[in-house]
Protein backbone atom coordinates (compact mmCIF):
# COMPACT_ATOMS: atom_id res chain seq x y z
CA UNK A 1 0.00 0.00 0.00
CA UNK A 2 1.28 3.59 -0.60
CA UNK A 3 2.67 5.80 1.98
CA UNK A 4 0.26 8.83 3.28
CA UNK A 5 3.21 10.99 0.91
CA UNK A 6 2.67 9.00 -1.87
CA UNK A 7 0.86 9.39 -5.31
CA UNK A 8 0.50 7.52 -8.40
CA UNK A 9 2.92 9.92 -10.06
CA UNK A 10 5.28 10.27 -7.36
CA UNK A 11 6.37 7.24 -4.96
CA UNK A 12 9.40 4.98 -3.78
CA UNK A 13 11.63 3.43 -6.48
CA UNK A 14 11.41 -0.33 -7.91
CA UNK A 15 7.27 0.32 -7.78
CA UNK A 16 4.87 1.01 -10.31
CA UNK A 17 1.39 2.34 -9.74
CA UNK A 18 -2.06 0.35 -11.37
CA UNK A 19 -5.58 1.56 -10.73
CA UNK A 20 -7.78 -1.25 -9.07
CA UNK A 21 -10.23 -0.78 -12.53
CA UNK A 22 -6.82 -2.12 -14.52
CA UNK A 23 -7.88 -5.55 -13.37
CA UNK A 24 -11.12 -5.66 -12.19
CA UNK A 25 -12.79 -3.88 -15.81
CA UNK A 26 -9.65 -4.31 -18.03
CA UNK A 27 -8.92 -7.71 -17.68
CA UNK A 28 -4.99 -6.55 -16.51
CA UNK A 29 -2.94 -9.65 -15.73
CA UNK A 30 0.68 -10.32 -14.71
CA UNK A 31 3.26 -10.88 -15.81
CA UNK A 32 2.52 -7.62 -17.52
CA UNK A 33 2.13 -8.56 -21.12
CA UNK A 34 5.51 -7.89 -23.21
CA UNK A 35 3.69 -6.14 -26.05
CA UNK A 36 2.12 -3.60 -23.21
CA UNK A 37 5.28 -2.84 -21.74
CA UNK A 38 7.35 -2.60 -25.04
CA UNK A 39 4.66 -0.25 -26.64
CA UNK A 40 4.26 1.98 -23.59
CA UNK A 41 8.36 2.75 -23.62
CA UNK A 42 8.05 3.57 -27.10
CA UNK A 43 5.66 5.76 -26.77
CA UNK A 44 7.66 6.78 -23.39
CA UNK A 45 4.49 6.67 -21.43
CA UNK A 46 4.11 4.99 -17.71
CA UNK A 47 1.12 2.43 -17.09
CA UNK A 48 -0.93 4.62 -14.99
CA UNK A 49 -1.26 7.34 -17.88
CA UNK A 50 -3.38 5.08 -19.77
CA UNK A 51 -7.45 5.03 -19.36
CA UNK A 52 -9.39 2.39 -19.01
CA UNK A 53 -10.72 2.42 -22.38
CA UNK A 54 -7.16 2.46 -23.91
CA UNK A 55 -6.13 -0.58 -21.38
CA UNK A 56 -9.14 -2.37 -22.82
CA UNK A 57 -8.33 -1.72 -26.17
CA UNK A 58 -4.41 -2.72 -25.88
CA UNK A 59 -5.14 -5.55 -24.50
CA UNK A 60 -8.39 -6.76 -26.31
CA UNK A 61 -5.64 -6.53 -29.45
CA UNK A 62 -3.31 -8.55 -27.66
CA UNK A 63 -5.62 -11.26 -26.97
CA UNK A 64 -7.21 -11.46 -30.72
CA UNK A 65 -3.69 -11.48 -31.97
CA UNK A 66 -2.55 -14.33 -29.62
CA UNK A 67 -6.14 -16.38 -29.99
CA UNK A 68 -4.70 -16.33 -33.77
CA UNK A 69 -1.45 -17.41 -33.00
CA UNK A 70 0.03 -13.96 -33.97
CA UNK A 71 2.92 -12.63 -32.26
CA UNK A 72 1.83 -9.06 -31.90
CA UNK A 73 4.21 -6.23 -31.38
CA UNK A 74 4.90 -2.37 -31.47
CA UNK A 75 4.96 -2.01 -34.73
CA UNK A 76 1.35 -3.71 -35.27
CA UNK A 77 -0.05 -1.86 -32.02
CA UNK A 78 1.25 1.45 -33.59
CA UNK A 79 -0.59 0.71 -37.28
CA UNK A 80 -3.72 -0.08 -35.20
CA UNK A 81 -4.04 2.94 -32.78
CA UNK A 82 -3.57 6.69 -33.25
CA UNK A 83 -2.47 7.37 -29.64
CA UNK A 84 -3.40 11.03 -28.27
CA UNK A 85 -3.67 13.11 -24.79
CA UNK A 86 -6.75 13.11 -23.40
CA UNK A 87 -8.51 16.54 -23.00
CA UNK A 88 -10.18 16.01 -20.26
CA UNK A 89 -6.94 15.21 -18.06
CA UNK A 90 -3.43 16.08 -18.50
CA UNK A 91 -0.50 13.43 -18.45
CA UNK A 92 -3.53 10.82 -19.41
CA UNK A 93 -3.47 9.06 -23.21
CA UNK A 94 -6.42 7.56 -24.98
CA UNK A 95 -6.27 5.90 -28.75
CA UNK A 96 -8.35 5.69 -31.46
CA UNK A 97 -8.47 3.06 -33.91
CA UNK A 98 -6.90 3.82 -37.34
CA UNK A 99 -8.91 3.79 -40.74
CA UNK A 100 -10.80 0.77 -40.81
CA UNK A 101 -8.68 -1.02 -38.38
CA UNK A 102 -11.14 -1.26 -35.48
CA UNK A 103 -10.87 -4.62 -33.80
CA UNK A 104 -12.56 -4.22 -30.45
CA UNK A 105 -16.29 -2.55 -30.18
CA UNK A 106 -18.53 -1.68 -27.53
CA UNK A 107 -16.44 -0.37 -24.83
CA UNK A 108 -17.83 1.58 -22.52
CA UNK A 109 -18.81 5.34 -23.22
CA UNK A 110 -16.77 6.68 -20.15
CA UNK A 111 -15.08 5.72 -16.92
CA UNK A 112 -16.40 7.44 -13.93
CA UNK A 113 -13.88 8.20 -10.70
CA UNK A 114 -11.10 5.33 -12.37
CA UNK A 115 -8.46 6.57 -10.57
CA UNK A 116 -9.31 5.81 -6.84
CA UNK A 117 -8.39 3.28 -5.48
CA UNK A 118 -4.97 2.51 -6.67
CA UNK A 119 -1.71 0.85 -5.31
CA UNK A 120 1.83 0.32 -5.94
CA UNK A 121 2.97 -3.26 -7.76
CA UNK A 122 6.83 -3.89 -6.80
CA UNK A 123 8.99 -4.34 -9.90
CA UNK A 124 9.72 -8.08 -10.04
CA UNK A 125 9.72 -11.26 -12.61
CA UNK A 126 6.27 -12.18 -11.38
CA UNK A 127 4.35 -8.32 -11.85
CA UNK A 128 6.66 -7.41 -14.86
CA UNK A 129 8.26 -11.16 -16.09
CA UNK A 130 11.76 -10.60 -17.50
CA UNK A 131 11.38 -7.05 -18.82
CA UNK A 132 13.37 -5.04 -16.10
CA UNK A 133 16.00 -4.19 -19.08
CA UNK A 134 12.73 -2.36 -20.79
CA UNK A 135 10.34 -1.62 -18.56
CA UNK A 136 11.26 2.37 -18.27
CA UNK A 137 12.67 4.04 -15.55
CA UNK A 138 9.96 6.58 -15.22
CA UNK A 139 7.50 4.07 -13.85
CA UNK A 140 8.71 4.48 -10.56
CA UNK A 141 8.83 8.41 -10.50
CA UNK A 142 6.82 11.19 -12.14
CA UNK A 143 5.07 10.19 -15.54
CA UNK A 144 5.48 12.28 -18.52
CA UNK A 145 3.21 15.01 -18.79
CA UNK A 146 4.00 15.54 -22.45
Amino acid sequence: MPEPTESPEDHRPGFFCVYEIYFKGCGLTFPLPEALVRYLEALEIALPQLTPNLLRTILGIISITAEARFVIGVHELKELLNMRSSSKRTGYFLAYPNANRNLISHLPNEDENWHHPWFLIKKTPTSIGNLSDVLPSKWSTKPNRN
